[in-house]
């Protein structure tokens, strides 16, 4: 019986995490001086807020997939953002 209980939640750790590398991209947060910009990509879709301080954040969205996140990230490293 143990073995059975064993076998099945080695199972089911596997299956999760098997799974869930597919549904996320990536997430980061970049920051320079008071400003922030943070980064939240999934397969369907990336969403890049803005902060600056004393004004409203600002939301873009723009095509999903790690590849993209990859060059979010790069675009917003380059401008000064760590």
């Amino acid at each position: 019986m143990f073995r059975f209980l064993v076998l099945g939640a080695i199972a089911g750790g596997m299956a999760l995490t098997l799974g869930s590398p597919s549904a996320s991209a990536g997430n980061a947060t970049l920051r320079k001086g008071a400003e922030s910009v943070s980064i939240a990509c999934r397969n369907s879709g990336c969403r890049v807020t803005i902060f600056k301080p004393g004004a409203a954040p600002r939301t873009r969205t723009s095509a999903g997939g790690t590849p993209n996140f990859r060059k979010l990230v790069a675009r917003y490293r380059s401008r000064g953002f760590r």
